[in-house]
């Protein structure tokens, strides 16, 4: 009885070691490689291009799935990519891409890059603005305390109003060109 059993757990460990060598001698499949299976190539260069992304990204592309039998449709990548910087190079993208401010890659169209550019601009002065406003309002706090926590000279006072003013300035600057903004916005 004895024997049997030993004979079945010899055959047992026998089959497993073989099915695990089995297992050991295929290619696996990897993370990049299993991404680049089944990809719509049109659709990742459409995507790219309304990100406003260079052509640069498709090196990206094709160095991540060179070692897959699924390469990079060049054609149909560019083709989608096209499609997506139409959608992107708009004055409202590029509003939108300035004030957010991120780097514009030189990638729009020559018929649409002037009317992006402009409102890419005016976005990140709006930007630049706002971020000078945060500035001066987090200063004329400042002042505020310190003007209810002392009896502070004139100086004080003087600078709250100078600061006071510059504020104004910039909020108005920055409600002008919002209104410009919409202005070109609804134009186009």
């Amino acid at each position: 009885m004895k024997t049997i059993k030993r004979l079945k757990f010899a055959i047992g460990t026998v089959l497993l070691a073989s099915a695990c060598l089995g297992c050991a001698h295929r290619p696996a499949v990897t993370k990049t490689a299993a991404t680049c299976v089944g990809i719509d190539w049109w659709e990742t260069g459409r995507t790219d291009g309304v990100s406003g992304h260079a052509v640069f990204k498709l090196d990206e592309h094709k160095r991540r799935c060179s070692d897959t039998e699924t390469p990079v449709d060049v054609d149909l990548y560019l083709n989608g990519r096209d499609a997506g910087l139409i959608d992107f190079c708009t004055p409202q993208q590029g509003f939108a891409a300035g004030h957010s401010g991120a780097n514009y890659e030189n990638v729009c169209p020559l018929h649409l890059e002037p009317a992006f550019l402009r409102a890419f601009e005016t976005g990140a002065r709006l930007s630049a603005l706002e971020s000078q406003d945060l500035d001066l309002e987090s200063r004329i706090d400042n002042l505020t305390r310190l003007l209810r926590t002392q009896q502070a000279g004139t100086a004080v006072r003087s600078q709250l109003e100078q600061l006071r003013s510059q504020r104004a300035e910039l909020v108005s600057e920055m409600s002008k060109l919002e209104k410009s903004s919409a202005t070109t916005s609804s134009l186009q």
